[in-house]
């Protein structure tokens, strides 16, 4: 059986002097994070780190989960969390120009310090060797491609929040997106990835008093792990816990059918 390695992001807050003076509070996004981190540990990951709120810069995440990749061969597991704001960036590479509903925007976790665009994922992604596999859990709004609800309470960067933000820093977001061309953001990993994500990419995903609406229905899906069904099955049955928002499975990368229809999150099945 191959090596299980995670990576776990959570942010309840952002850094105001870097987002017009919003700071992006939420309440579960750490409490994310832990319950994911005690999920991995109970089923044999190596925590490789746990990023949060401040220790979560763009820089910071990058290289974790670069160094995580690193450790990842053919037969292991990649399992990374997110739990924080979702944003979104105007597609500058022309990568999300195609496809059966292509946006022409760019998906983002918004990190501490700025966004981290969906295509410097992709690149940790195809970084990893055939046979390898990636889960990706992302609770964040606009996150479909990455209960106890306090009203209407969502992770999302409030749109003129994000327009503005992205407007002061488009020389930084057009140098990003110069730095990864259109082949590398596109390119299909030889990994099998899959992202389980809480909402659609032009849906919101809804905080709560504890964890994320998403996050609290996958748990009680997951039961402590006496939850013992595919990936596909554990996005079902999360999906049937909520009502507001319509958790998302994606999955890209090469053929894996052993990975497909083994038990859900396991290492190396």
């Amino acid at each position: 059986m191959g090596k299980g390695v995670s990576v776990h992001i959570g942010l309840n807050v952002v850094d105001p002097g870097k987002y017009g003076g919003w700071n992006g509070q939420l309440a579960g996004c750490i409490n994310d994070a832990n319950a994911m981190e005690a999920v991995a540990s109970q089923l044999g990951y190596a925590a490789a780190d746990k990023l949060i709120d401040g220790e979560a810069t763009a820089a910071n995440v990058i290289e974790a989960l670069e160094m995580a990749a690193s450790q990842v061969e053919a037969g292991d597991t990649l399992l990374v969390t997110y739990s924080g704001h979702g944003g979104q960036v105007r597609d500058l590479n022309k990568d999300e120009s195609s496809g059966p509903r292509p946006d022409r925007k760019d998906e983002t976790w918004v990190l501490f310090d700025r966004m981290v665009l969906d295509d410097e994922l992709n690149v940790v992604w195809t970084s990893l060797p055939p046979g390898a596999r990636v889960i990706v859990v992302s609770d964040s709004c606009h996150s479909g491609s990455v209960t106890r609800e306090i009203g209407d309470v969502v992770r999302t960067m409030p749109a003129d929040k994000n327009e503005a933000h992205v407007k002061a820093n488009r020389a930084l977001y057009q140098e990003i997106a110069a730095s990864v061309s259109k082949d590398a953001a596109s390119a299909v990993p030889a990994a099998r990835v899959v992202l389980v994500s809480g909402c659609q990419d032009d849906e919101v995903s809804y905080d709560g008093k504890k964890n994320g609406a998403f996050t609290e229905a996958l748990l009680k899906t997951w039961n402590k792990g006496k939850f013992k069904g595919t990936i596909t099955e554990l996005h079902q049955k999360t999906t049937g816990r909520l009502t507001r928002q319509h958790p998302n499975l994606f999955v890209i990368g090469g053929p894996d059918p052993t990975f497909d229809t083994a038990p859900a999150l396991r290492i190396g099945a």
